[in-house]
């Protein structure tokens, strides 16, 4: 009997401490429970908190990009960027050449110096001209109604000054009064120039412009005899070289 009542006491201990110790681990289990929730929350109100900032950077920089954005749109949709003005706006200060304002002059591709179209500017010219080399060309020519010959431009370099070379190509200065020479001297374009036009046996109508570095001489063909022309083809035929002149695009 006594034994049995010290089992049942013995087994009664057990079964409470059991209690004990699952009541204990239960409470640290739930503490640990709680504290997980804790993070959990923490971390999901830290996310929620960046998400919101993150959504209000993105509206500000929306905002403010967007007029501009506009502005820059609506500039290219109207023309009035300012961007394209000043493509547009091209200052200079010196004066726009012929091959500069791209009109109707159209030149040489190869060395840009001379004129192909001067048939649509010079009366006599009747066709493009045979262009052999940099420094030479020659023009097809009617004066009156001779038969088609040749104006001949040749290019030749030079180390005076410009009034050095005129004086050096004027004929009153350099040959004998006695000689059949008149001579003028006149602008081509910007550049001075020599007309000459000689009455002697195979003489000629010559044209010498003289810019800083060449001479760019411009001769009739010998059938052009001066002494064998009327007083109005002379004039007409210096006025067309002098006109062909303006075509060339001088260096």
């Amino acid at each position: 009997m006594k034994r049995n009542g010290l089992e049942s006491e013995y087994g009664l201990d057990q079964s409470l401490k059991r209690l004990e110790y699952d009541l204990e681990w239960n409470q640290d289990r739930a503490g640990l429970v709680r504290e997980r929730i804790r993070t959990d929350m923490y971390k999901m109100k830290k996310k929620r908190r960046t998400a919101k900032i993150l959504l209000i950077a993105a509206t500000l920089f929306l905002l403010m990009g967007t007029p501009i954005m506009l502005q820059d749109h609506w500039g290219a949709w109207t023309g009035d960027s300012p961007a394209i003005e000043k493509e547009t706006v091209i200052p200079t200060e010196k004066p726009i050449t012929a091959k500069q304002q791209n009109n109707a002059i159209m030149l040489d591709p190869e060395y840009q110096v001379f004129p192909l179209n001067a048939q649509e500017y010079v009366e006599g010219i009747s066709g493009e001209p045979t262009i052999t080399r940099a420094s030479y060309a020659k023009y097809p020519y009617q004066l009156s109604d001779r038969p088609v010959e040749f104006l001949h431009v040749l290019i030749e370099p030079h180390e005076l000054s410009q009034e050095e070379m005129i004086k050096r190509l004027n004929p009153e200065i350099n040959f004998h009064p006695s000689e059949a020479y008149e001579s003028e001297e006149l602008l081509v374009g910007e550049h001075p120039a020599v007309l000459k036009v000689s009455g002697q046996e195979m003489g000629g109508i010559n044209l010498e412009v003289v810019t800083e570095n060449f001479v760019y001489l411009f001769t009739t063909p010998k059938s052009f005899q001066p002494k064998d022309m009327t007083s109005e083809e002379i004039e007409q035929l210096k006025a067309d070289m002098i006109e062909l002149a303006k075509l060339f695009q001088f260096e």
